[in-house]
């Protein structure tokens, strides 16, 4: 068995280092990016399971999170996508479905709400062997 890929995107890094270490307490193979162009680089190079993106990178107050949800769609419409934002809202929750995002999350989350959302996408930590 391998490990289930997860793309993590945040622009804070503390943030994204403590769901990194979490996740791969799980047995999970997390893959981070701080930007739309570092997540794009993953994208182009690793195959991934499911992927959590916030909404504003780089803390420029843009929605690059809304591009990098489809550029997960458009790489392979099958990878769940869920954006997170603590910038919630009816508003940003109908962006972020229009972008293809699969869930719309509001910071904060928990671990164990990354889990049971992994859990409800059938993404246990292990994947198949062609996975």
């Amino acid at each position: 068995m391998k490990a289930r890929r997860l793309l993590l995107v945040d622009d804070d890094e503390a943030y994204l280092s403590s769901l990194q270490e979490a996740l791969e307490a799980y047995g999970y193979r997390v893959l981070v990016a701080e930007s739309r162009d570092q997540a794009a680089a993953i994208l182009d190079r690793d195959g991934i399971h499911a992927a959590l993106v916030d909404l504003s990178l780089m803390g420029r107050g843009d929605e690059d999170g809304l591009e990098v949800i489809r550029r997960v769609k458009t790489t392979d419409p099958q990878v769940p996508a869920v954006l997170i934002t603590a910038y919630g809202g009816p508003e940003i929750a109908q962006r972020a479905a229009d972008a293809g995002a699969d869930r719309y999350l509001e910071k904060p989350i928990s671990v164990r709400q990354v889990i049971e959302l992994l859990g409800d996408f059938g993404l246990t930590p292990e994947a198949d062997e062609d996975g």
